[in-house]
């Protein structure tokens, strides 16, 4: 494998498996890697392939958006679209020898009849859930949250300050 610097190509890298959690290197790698799948789907949403989520006064809707190694996948409820999904998922899983944990990975729908998330988490091999659902620390919701869904973020805050009080 060789990278581009500046445009040019680095000399060659002999790639082996192996790479640790915690290796110096092991960050920038997947954040190399992960833009390539942000950047497929970039191209599969311009040719129609999949369609992202957005308000109509964006040009483009959003498919992908990622931290650290957290990525939320954002798409329109058409079968097809679905499928190429899934497709894509495979294919990057080939590509740079990532494996996705679908046991770990969750399908969640917004107006959605609830035969069709279903149906579509068997054929992506996820699990359902449903919103709000706690992300990054704060909760994910596809309309306003209620009072009650800030509580685990309340009490997380409460047990910290209260710790800090006793020491």
């Amino acid at each position: 494998m060789a990278l581009l610097f500046n445009g040019s190509p680095t000399r060659w890298i002999k790639t082996q498996q192996g790479l640790k959690q915690g290796d110096p290197l092991s960050t920038i790698l997947f954040i190399l890697v992960t833009d390539v799948l942000n950047q497929i789907l970039k191209v599969a949403a311009h040719n129609g392939l999949v369609a992202g989520i957005g308000p109509h006064s964006i040009t483009g809707n959003v498919t992908c958006m990622q931290y650290a190694d957290d990525t939320i996948l954002l798409s329109d409820s058409n079968y097809k679209h679905i499928q190429h999904l899934k497709f894509i998922l495979y294919a990057f899983e080939i590509f740079p020898g990532l494996k996705i944990n679908f046991d770990k990975s969750a399908l969640y729908a917004i107006e959605l009849p609830q035969a069709h998330l279903k149906r579509y988490a068997m054929m992506l091999g996820c699990k359902t859930a449903t919103l709000p659902t706690p992300y990054l620390g704060f909760p994910l919701s596809a309309g306003p949250l209620k009072a009650t869904d800030w509580d685990f973020l309340l009490e997380k805050i409460d047990r910290k300050l209260s710790a800090w009080k006793d020491s």
